[in-house]
């Protein structure tokens, strides 16, 4: 499950890619049009869900069995928390890394989940951030967060990348638990009782 990592890593970007990977391949048939969105440097007047649309229908990676640990870890403790027992419900659940994007560069998203909710026919996504950043630093982002996002710390690096197979389940656990919480939170909103 664990990735060992033989340097220390202590930049959030290093983290990111670490667990991560770098810039999703993109399809051949991507238009040029939204590569140049998706890869932008200046902010782009798409909307933060229009960005993660491309990046869901025009990446080459494999949203259901990511190739990163981390990734693949992560959605596996969602479907835990979430209680998903058939291969159907468990392929509503799908992971895509977002580093190099700009919605890493300009909305600070490195990747994002999506649940399709088969009832409402619609999906959910709830963002990610890969960070180092401190415990006042997270609830002032958190504050001004946009879009509903969940903090990813430095605890992964510092448990995961080091091979403390405990701590990490522990940690991945504990942050499935997060996503799990917040899409059910979105499911009520889009499902009135």
């Amino acid at each position: 499950m664990r990735f060992e990592s033989s340097s220390p890593i202590k930049k959030g970007a290093e983290y990111e890619l670490a667990l991560l990977g770098g810039k999703p391949d993109l399809k051949p048939e991507t238009p040029p049009e939204i590569k140049k969105h998706l890869f932008s440097d200046f902010n782009c007047p798409e909307e933060t869900n229009e960005l993660m649309l491309d990046i869901e229908k025009y990446s080459q990676s494999d949203p259901i069995n990511p190739k990163k640990w981390f990734l693949k870890e992560l959605r596996h403790q969602i479907i835990n928390a979430l209680n998903l027992k058939t291969k159907e419900e468990q392929e509503n659940i799908k992971i895509f890394s977002t580093v190099g994007t700009t919605l890493d560069t300009r909305r600070g998203i490195d990747f994002f989940i999506g649940y399709y909710d088969a009832e409402k026919k619609k999906t959910i996504r709830i963002a990610g951030d890969v960070t180092e950043a401190t415990l006042a630093e997270k609830i002032k982002r958190s504050e001004s967060a946009t879009f509903n996002k969940i903090f990813i710390f430095g605890d992964v690096g510092e448990k995961c990348l080091k091979g403390d197979e405990k701590e990490c389940f522990e940690i991945m656990s504990h942050y499935g638990f997060q996503f799990a919480e917040a899409i059910k939170a979105k499911i009520a909103r889009i499902r009135p009782a």
